[in-house]
C-alpha cells in the first residue's frame, strides 16, 4: 500500500481522467494507449513506495528481492506454487525469503503466490465459461480436488458457488 503524497495526487487524478477517456475510444490504437497509461501510472506508484519504504528504512537491496519475487510470482504463479521455486530463482534460500517478507511486508510468499492464484482463479471463474476443471488445469492444479479444496480454504464458498454467485446481478 501507498499513500499518495498531496503533491503527487494532480498527477495520478490527470492520468485517470486520461485513462476514463481512453477507455471510451474504440479505435485500433486503444490497446497500445492503455498499456502505456498502466505502465505510467505503475512508474508513479513504484516511484512513491520506494521513497515511502526508504522512509521507513528498507534497504534498496532487499527491496529489489521482494520486487524480484512479486514479478516472478506474476509470471510463474500458474505453473509453481511453492517459495522453494521463487527462492532458487532469486539464489537464495526459502526460510531468507521468509525473514525478508516477516520483517517488511505484511503478507508471507505463500500468502502473495496464494492470493495470485486466487485472483486468477475468480477472474476465470467470474468472465470466462471454462469448466471449473479447465479453470483448475489452467492455473496449475493437476485435479479438481485438490483445486476445490484449496479455493473453498480460501474464499469460504467452492467454485461453483462462487461462479452462481457472481452470476447475480447487483
Amino acid at each position: 500500500l501507498i499513500t499518495i503524497p498531496d503533491e503527487e495526487l494532480e498527477k495520478f487524478e490527470i492520468l485517470w481522467k486520461i485513462f476514463r477517456m481512453e477507455m471510451q475510444s474504440r479505435d485500433k490504437l486503444q490497446i497500445e494507449m492503455l498499456q502505456m497509461m498502466l505502465k505510467r501510472f505503475l512508474i508513479l506508484s513504484a516511484r512513491i513506495y520506494k521513497e515511502q519504504n526508504q522512509v521507513l528504512g528498507i534497504a534498496p537491496s532487499r527491496l529489489d528481492i521482494i520486487r524480484e519475487f512479486n514479478f516472478l510470482v506474476e509470471r510463474h504463479f500458474k505453473e509453481h506454487h511453492d517459495v522453494a521455486f521463487y527462492a532458487s530463482e532469486l539464489n537464495k534460500s526459502p526460510k531468507t525469503i521468509s525473514n525478508l517478507f516477516l520483517k517488511y511486508n505484511n503478507k508471507s510468499p505463500l500468502q502473495v503466490i496464494q492470493d495470485r492464484i486466487m485472483l486468477e482463479a475468480r477472474r476465470l471463474l467470474h468472465n470466462s465459461d471454462k469448466s471449473i476443471k479447465e479453470i483448475a488445469y489452467a492455473i496449475g492444479y493437476e485435479d479438481i480436488q485438490t483445486f476445490s479444496r484449496f479455493f473453498k480454504t480460501k474464499e469460504k464458498i467452492s467454485p461453483i458457488e462462487y461462479r452462481e454467485k457472481a452470476k447475480i446481478p447487483v
